[in-house]
């Protein structure tokens, strides 16, 4: 379903913004904790997307963080995205380092030792919302799999379509509880954002999240009811999809075996 697909291509949008190009937020003045280890994928493509967001994991932790560009979180809402930053180009590139150096245009700011645990806390609160993203890519891919497979089986085990619609529904209620959850993180996140800003005028002006950003954020996650009967909508025309096709494949897999089974016509005497 494409709302469920869009979770994982926006979590890879979100890694690859931290990662190598486009950051805007910050956090609160405590350590953010790392996301909860979550249920390994049952799926192949779910395994696959695992897969790449740990390369992207990897490389959160060990390259420079970017503070050029944006950063987009999925809101859960038709697959929108809460976009945070601007890409102004007339920025000059600013990064921050893994041990918490300030990098513009490649050359390390001077800094305090408070400002550059600042900077860190900065760096993994960043880097949290990111891979709480990721969590989320992955369990939208794993349910995109689950979902056509369910749909496939129902046609064989007597599941009706609103049987079907509804266990994939109840699946995507909890990812999209989970992408409301990063939107909970933004409030400390532009609190110490603001308090870096006031503390280094050099990282000034890449502090561009404002308190609109994240009004945007929560209230596309918690959606409304146009919009929810517009998801389940779009849930059912899914699945029905699925199992046109999924009837389509059993019909052309009969008339192959058939056509394997036929003898070899004899030439005409």
């Amino acid at each position: 379903m494409n709302t469920i697909r869009t979770f994982a291509c926006t979590a890879l949008l979100a890694s690859l913004a931290a990662c190598g190009g486009n950051d805007r937020s910050a956090s609160s003045a405590s350590t953010p904790s790392t996301p909860s280890a979550t249920t390994a994928p049952s799926s192949t493509l779910g395994r696959i997307v695992e897969e790449n967001m740990a390369e992207a994991r990897k490389k959160l932790a060990t390259e420079n963080l970017s503070l050029n560009g944006k950063v987009l979180i999925n809101t859960g809402k038709d697959g929108d995205t809460a976009i945070f930053g601007k890409d102004d180009g007339t920025l000059p590139k600013a990064e921050i380092s893994p041990k918490g150096d300030l990098l513009i245009e490649g050359k390390t700011v001077a800094t305090t030792p408070e400002q550059r645990a600042m900077l860190l806390q900065y760096r993994q609160h960043v880097i949290a919302v990111a891979e709480g993203g990721m969590e989320i890519g992955v369990q939208g891919a794993d349910l995109a799999a689950k979902a056509l497979g369910e749909a496939a089986k129902g046609l064989f085990s007597g599941k009706s379509e609103e049987e079907i619609t509804q266990s994939i529904e109840a699946e995507a209620a909890g990812i999209k509880a989970a992408a409301a959850k990063l939107c909970e993180r933004l409030p400390p996140m532009m609190e110490a954002q603001q308090k870096l800003a006031a503390s280094l005028p050099e990282f000034k002006p890449y502090a561009t999240m404002t308190k609109d950003d994240i009004d945007d954020c929560m209230k596309n996650s918690e959606g409304d009811g146009k919009h929810a009967a517009g998801l389940r909508s779009e849930v059912r025309e899914e699945v029905r999809n699925a199992v046109r096709e999924s009837v389509r494949e059993e019909v052309r897999q009969v008339v192959r075996n058939d056509g394997a089974q036929e003898p070899d016509a004899k030439p005409a005497h």
